[in-house]
């Protein structure tokens, strides 16, 4: 005997603008007023000091318990995940009607998120994102994961967030190092996705500050074309069944090289880009004359344009290797041709990988 079961899932979530998000009359109030029990808000330790009065004023009136955490990749494991189921035991999460909010950086969102997909198969959560990454990358996406075993995101579920609240004011406390890590994905999605996106990067101010990010309207024009961009990418195939994607641009030797060497998200993603723009050059898709203007425009952004993981040609190869595994064994990578134009490689050799990273060296 065989049986066949078929049913469609249809998901819709929100990812509300608002320079509002910890105000009383907010965009959170719905989720307060609805919230049955107590309600579980766990907020990233970098946040609390600066923003913890703010929150306790949003929740008066409403029964919490607030669990603060470590943010930054070091901390994106297991341990910080059963801390928050814990914590959902403790306030007693029901299964449909008191999601957990989350309040901070992409780590936190992403951990908490994770919590919430495997805490009974599966509860609701809201997630605030402080961080400009958070706010153009995670805010979009139904990914949810921590590191493990030495590997980025090892562990992980698609679970969207019932609403995700990005409000631009949490910028002007960033550092421009913060900002700059975030400014990685969007210039990723400006070179491979683009053309517009790219022209407001390449346009920007070398003297941008943190202030102007949370403050400036044509910053939030720019950030929320960003966030557009990625959620059309997205929303295609948000369960990743076609595994050849535009948007895993600069994520293809970058992995290994952040857990291994420190380096920060968003930057990893940009020199990844710029890596994969210089194999693009290599085959003829891409003009080599393009490498130092991209590389100018990264500067703009505070990007770095060399770091020696990105020189150590058996650890690019090394990470390569296993993206391909989770590629379900084809490179699929993803190379710039042009302005918001993309292709896809998928027999790079060792050799070209090596004459890549050359290249780069001589032209930027």
């Amino acid at each position: 005997m065989s049986i066949t079961v078929s049913r469609d899932r249809n998901h819709r979530y929100s990812v509300v603008t608002s320079g509002e998000a910890l105000s009383p009359a907010g965009p959170l109030r719905t989720v307060l007023e609805d919230c049955a029990g107590e309600l579980l808000v766990v907020v990233d330790e970098a946040i609390w000091p600066g923003r913890g009065a703010r929150i306790q004023a949003l929740l008066s009136g409403t029964p919490h318990r607030i669990l603060t955490l470590a943010g930054g990749e070091r901390n994106k494991n297991l341990d910080a995940v059963l801390r928050v189921v814990a914590a959902m035991d403790e306030v007693r999460v029901l299964r449909r009607s008191s999601p957990v909010l989350a309040i901070g950086g992409g780590v936190l969102c992403d951990l908490v998120g994770f919590a919430a997909s495997i805490y009974r198969r599966g509860v609701p959560y809201v997630r605030v994102p402080t961080t400009l990454l958070a706010q153009v990358d995670v805010s979009a996406a139904i990914k949810t994961g921590i590191d493990h075993n030495g590997f980025r995101n090892r562990l992980g579920a698609f679970w969207p967030a019932a609403l995700t609240v990005v409000d631009h004011g949490f910028l002007a406390t960033q550092s421009v190092e913060q900002i700059s890590q975030g400014l990685g994905e969007v210039f990723k999605l400006g070179l491979i996705a683009s053309e517009e996106l790219f022209g407001r990067l390449a346009r920007l101010s070398g003297d941008w500050t943190p202030e102007w990010f949370a403050t400036d309207p044509a910053a939030a024009e720019l950030m929320n074309l960003a966030l557009e961009v990625m959620v059309g990418e997205l929303s295609e195939d948000l369960w990743e069944q076609d595994l050849a994607r535009r948007v895993d641009f600069g994520h293809s030797f970058s992995p290994l090289i952040e857990l291994r060497t420190g380096l920060h998200h968003g930057h990893a993603v940009a020199l990844d880009c710029l890596l994969s723009a210089s194999i693009a050059a290599g085959r003829g898709l891409l003009a080599v004359d393009a490498l130092p203007e991209i590389a100018a425009v990264m500067r703009r952004c505070a990007l770095p344009v060399r770091h020696p993981g990105f020189a150590d040609v058996d650890l690019l190869w090394e990470t390569l290797t296993e993206v391909t595994r989770h590629r379900d064994g084809a490179q699929h990578l993803p190379v710039p041709i042009d302005l918001g134009k993309h292709a896809f490689l998928e027999d790079l050799t060792r050799a070209e990988l090596a004459a890549a990273v050359a290249r780069l060296r001589q032209v930027v």
